[in-house]
């Protein structure tokens, strides 16, 4: 019997509690850890952006968004204020300009970590608690050799492999051409 109490309470409880799942969070296609990072040469820099998303939410939602790790690599570019509004199923998109250290070695590796924190802002008395979760995301940026320029590839001297082949299916096409043509016979 008392098996059966805890087990309707429990029931009972998720029931009461299902009305304020929210399914908030926070998106980036520019880096997830670990499978993506953010590849850069030593002084390159790289805009990426993250997106806040309220949706699931009944009412809206005042965002704070800071860098928390790495604000020697990362500064947020967005001309917003310090706190964002995001309406109900709405969302927010914010760019952030990560630059490697010019000095930094070959394979070094940084970490950035961006939070998008929700404000609680004071209501009037009989209003409804607000809940929201704080989310952090963080993003490994890493220095990789500088790519040859354009000019350095250029400057060794040889055609690219692919041009070589172009111009000899060029030229065999022209040759089965010049071949097939029926000849004129003088008079």
């Amino acid at each position: 019997m008392k098996a059966l109490l805890t087990l309707m309470l429990g029931i009972l409880v998720l029931a009461a509690i299902s009305g304020v799942v929210s399914a908030s969070g926070v998106n980036s296609l520019n880096c997830w850890l670990p499978d993506r990072s953010v590849q850069l040469s030593p002084g390159e820099s790289k805009d990426i952006q993250m997106t806040y998303t309220n949706s699931g939410s009944d009412s809206a939602e005042t965002i704070r968004i800071k860098v928390e790790n790495g604000s020697d690599i990362a500064v947020i570019t967005d001309p917003t204020t310090a706190d964002n509004y995001v309406p109900v199923n709405g969302s927010l998109t914010v760019h952030i300009r990560v630059t490697a250290p010019a000095d930094a070695p070959v394979g070094y590796l940084g970490d950035i970590g961006i939070s998008f924190t929700p404000v609680s802002v004071q209501g009037q008395r009989g209003q409804q608690l607000s809940i929201g979760s704080a989310f952090e995301r963080h993003c490994n940026v890493v220095v990789q050799a500088p790519s040859p320029t354009e000019e350095q590839q250029q400057g060794s001297g040889m055609l690219p492999v692919w041009l070589v082949f172009a111009i000899l299916i060029v030229a065999v096409i022209i040759f089965i051409v010049i071949k097939r043509r029926p000849r004129k016979k003088g008079k």
